[in-house]
């Protein structure tokens, strides 16, 4: 093998060749050629040679991942999965039990508080307690504007206390119950006063009180939610409806959502916190399954001084900090944008009158809906602004008009 040096080439033997070497294509990185010289055997005086060059082929393309490089190299699942996230989640407590229990007493003790008092408790307490700020809601959607305003700004705020889920899970079945009331369809000799709940019913009341605790567990602050306590019963066999022991009172899928449950109790003249729940992060210090606090001399709990024995102290130290709303707003039929000018002013529907679009028969039967609902022309108009940005029926189109009627019959929410 030759080496070249510029356009001059030696045989190591003391002959030396001129000439300039064109290669068909550029070499990679790091890649040699070979170069062989020759002799041609000619009858000439001249002798001549011949120069053979040694390509390497190029490399080969890389091969696209297969599941080891997935699993390996994460090209793909790195989309999806991150490594562990430090703790830093504050603490979700639930606090249930019987009435004179301390429950209130123990929630007023958490630090810088917005506390929700929808049930009146802890109102006797609250001049004791000025660091804290206080709201009095007048029914669920109060609370549920007063959790939707420490999303976007928690202030100095470092728990929030609902006192109590109890109450407001009666409120929302109440405020159901009262609309499903007025939805029932006209017919002679009906006088109900009240309504009892279908079984497919119960979807409504439940997602509203999920996107509550959806929205409390969402926050960057202490969460401590009060239940009451109700009897517990037996629910098959010999023992059907026998009393078997007690259970918080509210909806039955709330203990998921928290990471720590307590049961306080008054047993003679000594108050105990009873662990039903825990989630231990790395690092952190378990509950023992029960302990004693007390009221002092002060009427104060002190539930929280040992409660504080095992607590992160970051915890009630770090100042919030605002989350985004984790609760997603129910698919709704889509929304047209007319242009300026074009929104329509709500009135009674016209048969006669029928814009390009929809069908006499779609308007009769949004009307018959609008009837069985006992929707009012300022409802309805409200809800069509809503979804289509117009106020009357005879603004749809035919397609609208089809999303609309499936809206009423399957998933009406009023407004």
């Amino acid at each position: 093998m030759l080496e070249r040096v510029g356009t001059l080439w030696s045989d190591g033997n003391g002959k030396s060749f001129s000439g300039v070497v064109t290669l068909p294509r550029p070499l990679e990185a790091g890649l040699t050629c070979k170069a062989l010289i020759v002799r041609s055997p000619s009858k000439g005086k001249k002798e001549k040679y011949e120069l053979h060059l040694t390509l390497p082929l190029p490399p080969p393309p890389p091969e696209p991942p297969g599941p080891d490089d997935i699993i390996f190299k994460g090209e793909v699942m790195a989309q999806y999965f991150r490594p562990p996230r430090p703790p830093g989640k504050r603490y979700k407590i639930m606090l249930w039990g019987d009435s004179g229990s301390a429950k209130t007493k123990s929630a007023l003790e958490f630090p810088q508080c917005a506390y929700l008092d929808n049930h009146g408790s802890a109102e006797p307490y609250e001049t004791g307690y000025p660091q804290h700020l206080y709201s009095h809601p007048e029914g669920p959607d109060d609370a549920m504007a007063a959790v939707t305003s420490l999303l976007r700004d928690p202030g100095d705020r470092l728990t929030v206390v609902m006192d109590d889920a109890t109450t407001y899970w009666d409120q929302v079945q109440v405020k159901w119950s009262d609309l499903f009331l007025k939805r029932l369809p006209r017919s002679k000799g009906h006088h109900a006063e009240f309504y009892t709940f279908q079984p497919s019913d119960w979807v409504h009341p439940k997602r509203e009180m999920k996107a509550l605790i959806q929205r409390l567990i969402a926050l960057d602050l202490n969460v401590v939610v009060v239940a009451r306590a109700k009897k517990e019963y037996a629910g098959s066999g010999d023992d059907f409806m026998k009393v078997i022991g007690e259970i918080f009172a509210g909806e039955r899928n709330l203990v998921y959502e928290f990471d720590y449950i307590f049961r306080l109790s008054l047993e003679g003249d000594k108050r105990f916190a009873t662990l039903n729940k825990q989630r231990v992060p790395a690092g952190g210090k378990p509950f023992p399954e029960r302990f004693e606090f007390a009221i002092d001399a002060q009427g104060r709990s002190t539930f929280f001084q040992v409660f504080q024995q095992y607590a992160l102290p970051q915890h009630f130290t770090t100042p919030p900090h605002q989350v985004a709303d984790p609760v997603k707003e129910a698919a709704l039929p889509e929304m047209e944008h007319p242009e300026a000018g074009t929104i329509r002013t709500a009135g009674a529907f016209d048969l006669n009158q029928l814009p390009q679009g929809i069908s006499p028969a779609k308007l009769d039967e949004l009307k018959q809906l609008k009837d069985y609902y006992r929707m009012s022309n300022e409802e309805w108009g409200k809800t069509l602004r809503k979804f289509y940005n117009v106020t009357t029926a005879k603004g749809l189109t035919e397609e609208q008009a089809d999303q609309f009627i499936n809206y009423l019959k399957t998933q009406r929410v009023p407004f």
